[in-house]
C-alpha cells in the first residue's frame, strides 16, 4: 500500500516538475522579449516603433505604489482599507468601469478585420465566391463558427463588425465571470482578487474586436471547467447530471475550437488516476461515483458531436467540396516550418490535391523531410524557439497575423486614441505592447511561484497547460494567439496561487519591510 501511495505521489510530483519547467521557461522568454523595449524599437515581428510617455506614467505609477506599500505604513494601510477590507465593492466596481471601458473601446474601433474573421465575416453576405468556398472546403473547423454568426446575422437583421465585436464583449466577460464563480466554490476569499487580475487583463486585452473562435470559445471552456468543479465539490448522484451537462458543453467546444477540449484530456487522466487510488483504498463509493459520472460526461460528448456532426453535414448555408478539408498531420508539418505558424506555401499545396488521400500522403513526406532536415538536436532547438513564440508574447499576437486590421487610421479622428493604442502605425501601440507585456508575466510570475497551492483542481489546471504547451508544440502554432483559448484554466490557476507565491516573496524579502 506504501509503494502504491507513493507511486501516486510521484505522478503528481512529474506534473507539478513539468509544469514549472514549461512555465518558467515561458516566463524567461516573457522576461527577454523585445516587447520590452523602451524607445525606439526595430525587432522582427514586434508591434509598434517606439514607447510614449503612457509607457513612462506605467513604470512610474507601479514602481511608485510598490516603493510607497514597502516603506510607509499610511500608504500600506489605503491600500489593504481599499482593496482588501472594502473589496467586496472595490473589486465589483473596478470590474464595472472596465466593462464600461471596453464599450467604449468597442464603438470607438470595431475595425474590418483579415485572416481568419474576415474570411467568416465576408461568407455572411457571399457564399458563392470561389475563394470562400475553398476556403470552408479547406477549414471545415470555421463552419460551425459561420453558421453561428449566420444565424446572429439573420436574427438582428445585421451583420455589421460593431454587432459582432459587442457580441465577443459580452463573450469573454461572461467567461471572466464563470471563472470568478469556479473560483469562489474553491475558495471565497479569492473572489476578489480574481476580478482584479482579469479586470486588470481585461485592460489590455483588445481580442474583443476580433470576433473569432479564440474568444468565442472561452466562455464554453469556463462552463465545462465550472461543471467539473460543482461535480468535484458535492459528490452526489445529482452532481453526475452537472458532469453530463460539462459533456454536452465539451462537445459544443470540440465544435467551435477542436483544441480548447484539452482541459478534458487532462480531467480524464487526473480522474482515472483518482480511480486507481481510490481502487488502491477500497474507496468504492468515491471510484463509482468517479467512474459514473467521467462516463457520463463522454457519453453525452459522443451524443452531442454525433447530432452536431449530422446537422452541420445537412447545412445548405454554403457549398462545401467533400473531401478538400486538411488533414491532422497538414497542421503537424506545417508547425515544423518557420517559427512552427500558418505556412501559405503548405496551405496553396493543400488547395492544388482534390483527393484526401493526397493530402494526407504530401504532408507524411514534408513532415518527415523537415525532422530528417533538423535532425535530434536540430529539433530540440526548433523546439525551444517555437515555444518561445508560443507563449511569450503578452499582446497574443497582436497585429502579427497577416492583414490583421483592414481599417486605416484617421488621424482627424476624434476617437483616435483608441485607434492609436491599437491599429496599426498608432502612435500608442508600442506602449500596449510594453504594458500588456508586464501583466502576461505577472500572470505567469503567479502561476510559476504557486507551486506549494496543492489541490486536486490545481493538478487538473496545471497538466491542461502541459497539454496545451505539447499541442502547440506538436501542432500549428508560433505566435501566442492560440493561448486565449485557455485563459480560463491560465486565470483561475494564477487567482488559487496568488496567495502562495506572494507569501513565499513575503519571506524571501521580509528583510526589505520597515
Amino acid at each position: 500500500m506504501a509503494l502504491k501511495s507513493t507511486a501516486y505521489s510521484l505522478i503528481n510530483k512529474i506534473i507539478l516538475a513539468l509544469f514549472s519547467f514549461f512555465v518558467f521557461l515561458t516566463l524567461y522568454f516573457a522576461l527577454v522579449s523585445p516587447n520590452l523595449t523602451l524607445g525606439d524599437n526595430v525587432a522582427r515581428q514586434v508591434i509598434g516603433e517606439k514607447t510614449t510617455w503612457l509607457s513612462i506614467a506605467f513604470i512610474l505609477l507601479v514602481v511608485g505604489a510598490i516603493i510607497g506599500i514597502v516603506i510607509d505604513k499610511r500608504i500600506r494601510y489605503c491600500f489593504n482599507f481599499i482593496f482588501y477590507i472594502k473589496g467586496k465593492i472595490t473589486a465589483p466596481i473596478l470590474f464595472m468601469l472596465v466593462v464600461g471601458l471596453q464599450l467604449l473601446f468597442v464603438f470607438a474601433t470595431h475595425p474590418a478585420i483579415g485572416f481568419d474573421p474576415g474570411a467568416i465575416h465576408s461568407a455572411l453576405t457571399n457564399t458563392t465566391d470561389d475563394e470562400l468556398v475553398s476556403y470552408f472546403s479547406l477549414s471545415t473547423n470555421n463552419l460551425p463558427l459561420l453558421l453561428i454568426q449566420h444565424h446572429i446575422a439573420v436574427y438582428f437583421s445585421n451583420h455589421s463588425w460593431l454587432l459582432f465585436d459587442i457580441v465577443t464583449l459580452i463573450l469573454v466577460d461572461i467567461s471572466i465571470i464563470l471563472n470568478t464563480i469556479t473560483i469562489s466554490i474553491i475558495d471565497r476569499t479569492k473572489v476578489i482578487w480574481a476580478l482584479y487580475l482579469q479586470s486588470i487583463f481585461l485592460l489590455v486585452f483588445p481580442m474583443i474586436i476580433v470576433p473569432y473562435s479564440d474568444t468565442w470559445v472561452l466562455p464554453l471552456v469556463s462552463s465545462y471547467l465550472l461543471c467539473y468543479v460543482i461535480a468535484q465539490r458535492q459528490q452526489r448522484m445529482s452532481s453526475i447530471l452537472i458532469m453530463g451537462l460539462g459533456g454536452i458543453l465539451v462537445a459544443l467546444t470540440y465544435f467551435i475550437k477542436p483544441s480548447a477540449i484539452v482541459p478534458v484530456v487532462a480531467i480524464i487522466l487526473i480522474e482515472l488516476l483518482g480511480m486507481l487510488r481510490a481502487l488502491y483504498l477500497k474507496q468504492f463509493k468515491i471510484l463509482i461515483y468517479s467512474i459514473s459520472a467521467v462516463t457520463l460526461m463522454l457519453l453525452t460528448m459522443f451524443v452531442t458531436v454525433t447530432y452536431g456532426q449530422q446537422q452541420i453535414n445537412k447545412q445548405d448555408y454554403i457549398q462545401i467540396r467533400k473531401g478538400d478539408n486538411m488533414p491532422p498531420i497538414h497542421f503537424i508539418s506545417m508547425g515544423l516550418s518557420g517559427d512552427g505558424g500558418y505556412n501559405p506555401k503548405d496551405n496553396i499545396e493543400m488547395a492544388k490535391r482534390s483527393a484526401y488521400e493526397d493530402k494526407v500522403t504530401y504532408s507524411e513526406n514534408i513532415l518527415k523531410q523537415r525532422l530528417a532536415k533538423l535532425g535530434i538536436f536540430g529539433y530540440l532547438k526548433f523546439l525551444l524557439h517555437k515555444h518561445n513564440k508560443n507563449t511569450s508574447d503578452g499582446t497574443f499576437a497582436w497585429l502579427i497575423e497577416g492583414h490583421f486590421i483592414q481599417s486605416k487610421l484617421d488621424k482627424q479622428d476624434k476617437s483616435r486614441f483608441f485607434k492609436n493604442l491599437v491599429y496599426p502605425k498608432g502612435k500608442y501601440v508600442a506602449d500596449f505592447r510594453y504594458i500588456a507585456q508586464w501583466i502576461w508575466i505577472f500572470i505567469l510570475g503567479l502561476m510559476a511561484f504557486g507551486f506549494n497551492y496543492h489541490h486536486k483542481l490545481a493538478q487538473v489546471l496545471r497538466l491542461s497547460i502541459i497539454g496545451a504547451f505539447v499541442y502547440l508544440l506538436i501542432f500549428e502554432g508560433g505566435r501566442s494567439r492560440y493561448l486565449i483559448q485557455f485563459l480560463p484554466v491560465i486565470f483561475i490557476l494564477a487567482t488559487l496561487s496568488s496567495s502562495y507565491t506572494v507569501n513565499l516573496f513575503k519571506r524571501t524579502f521580509a528583510w526589505m519591510r520597515i
